[in-house]
């Protein structure tokens, strides 16, 4: 019969669960994703844990007999982290950030209290939040950027208004000016003027991303390959350009003269980043899901190898107006423009640049699937010989009001008017046997011109509608109303633009009707 076990040197049976709990206590400070340590009375270090040590480049109980003095090399009591244990040590809970081997810390102190409630040290846990920290940022920049946006989109509508007018009243004058008369200079330097800050406001458009777009699919690898002989010319020679297409096909739903536009914005600046010549890379790949976005994207990366920026350019960089070049030499709205372009095609858009170092632009676009379709042929010219109908005209600008019935009455239409869609529908209901289309602003107080025409829908009335606007609100257009050509007009716009456009909405609508 074997002997009993020898217990002489075991602890109590009581004591097994206490030493058991306190090695699993030890084990989780140590696995915690923080920093946590104590001190005494003198602020000498009694204790260092936790996960996080590894990232300040210390082991656990390193500190351990270094005074907050020593550890730091300072004696000066105004120093952040010093001040703040010292006022822990005098009774307060304190909270505070500081930055540790490029990672921002969240560090909380408490008064270290024995069993008597004495303070007799401090108690201090710090976290990483490096993360959080770089995500509030893009919060804020977001934010920031989307009220600048807000702003910049409200401007260049009514300047848009505005340039409707001059344009508009510019072309009539200029009609009846005969050709070798002085004055038909003047007036082609008014309306090459106004083209020029109409192309200004397009990109203010284009950053607040309320631009008109006209989406269809498009494969970047032939646009990139389409847009390299221009930017051969456009370039300095002494930079060399590169392609580096992907060997698929690249299919996005876009604008693709608005992604020429980002190319090109891209290209320019990289250019005047080499001002002693270099390499533009311009590269396009398939990627799968990125993080918190599901599906396949496409990528587009524009890279040169010139002077490169820092971090607080970076911050700055797709700013409407924020501009490093010379007075004169930029607006600041080209890069906000392929910002504004890039979003609100549903993509995004990174740099990765330091001095010296080039710069590579990263956009990333939703993949598409289908074929891109052919070029499309040219536009009809418009007809000379007098048109017919009735044009109900809803606008609450009285000047674009004024312009745009000139210009349809002197084309032979008849033209009835109103302020706001309010007014319109009273005019409408007295007319509707004679008015044969409805051309609306989108955007008018009292009743904007999307509830006008859901109230003639409602009513059934089908006469055609066709919208105008300084805004991108297509996609606020009511669709699938019963026998209405809807169409859209951008402001600011021409009389070629605004005839053909009536013209083409109630030749659609004959045809609907004859079908």
């Amino acid at each position: 019969m074997a002997p009993p076990p020898d217990r002489t040197n075991q602890p109590p049976a009581a004591a097994l669960p206490e030493a058991q709990a306190e090695a699993t206590l030890r084990w989780l400070v140590e696995q915690v994703p923080a920093v946590l340590w104590t001190m005494d009375a003198d602020l000498r270090f009694t204790s260092s844990q936790g996960a996080g040590l590894i990232f300040l480049g210390l082991s656990p109980g390193q500190a351990v007999g270094l005074t907050i003095y020593e550890f730091f090399q300072s004696t000066d009591t105004s120093f952040a982290p010093i001040a703040h244990h010292l006022r822990a040590l005098a009774g307060e809970s304190v909270t505070y950030d500081n930055a540790w081997q490029d990672h921002l810390y969240r560090n909380r102190l408490e008064p270290l209290r024995d069993a008597h409630g004495r303070i007799v040290g401090v108690i201090g846990v710090a976290q990483d939040i490096t993360a959080n920290a770089l995500l509030a940022e893009r919060l804020r920049q977001a934010q920031k950027m989307e009220a600048v946006g807000q702003l910049a989109g409200g401007i260049a509508h009514d300047f848009n208004n505005l340039l409707t007018v001059i344009s508009g009243y510019g072309e009539i004058h200029l009609a009846s000016i005969a050709v070798g008369d002085p004055r038909r200079v003047q007036v082609e330097h008014i309306l090459a003027a106004a083209g020029r800050a109409a192309r200004l406001t397009r990109q203010l458009l284009a950053f607040s991303r309320r631009q008109v777009l006209l989406p269809r699919l498009v494969d970047l690898n032939v646009l990139v390959r389409d847009l390299y002989r221009m930017l051969r010319r456009l370039l300095d020679t002494r930079i060399a350009v590169e392609l580096q297409l992907c060997d698929q096909p690249c299919i996005v739903h876009a604008d693709p003269s608005q992604l020429e536009q980002v190319l090109l914005n891209l290209a320019v600046n990289a250019r005047d980043a080499m001002p002693d010549g270099g390499t533009l890379t311009l590269a396009t790949a398939r990627r799968d899901a990125i993080p918190d976005q599901p599906g396949d994207w496409v990528r587009l990366s524009v890279r040169d190898t010139g002077i490169g920026m820092d971090a607080e350019t970076r911050g700055r960089i797709f700013e409407p107006f924020f501009t490093t070049k010379e007075v004169g030499k930029g607006t600041g709205l080209g890069l906000a423009t392929v910002y504004g372009i890039v979003m609100q095609s549903g993509g995004h858009i990174g740099v990765d640049s330091a001095p010296g170092a080039g710069a590579a632009f990263t956009i990333l676009l939703p993949r598409a699937e289908g074929q891109p379709p052919g070029d499309s042929a040219a536009p009809e010219a418009l007809p000379t010989d007098q048109a017919d109908g009735t044009v109900l005209v809803v606008e609450d600008s009285p000047d674009v009001r004024a312009l745009t019935c000139d210009i349809l009455a002197s084309h032979g239409y008849e033209v009835l008017s109103a302020s706001d869609g309010a007014q319109a529908l009273p005019l409408y209901r007295a007319n509707a046997g004679r008015i044969d289309l409805v051309l609306s602003d989108l955007v008018m107080p009292t009743m904007d011109g999307q509830e006008l025409a859901a109230r003639l829908v409602a009513e059934g009335w089908e006469t055609p509608v066709l919208f105008m606007s300084g805004h991108a609100q297509r996609d606020l257009l009511p669709r699938g109303a019963p026998g209405a050509a809807i169409g859209f007009i951008e402001k600011p716009f021409t009389s070629l633009t605004l005839l053909r456009a009536v013209r083409t909405a109630l030749a659609e609508h004959r045809d609907r009707r004859k079908a």
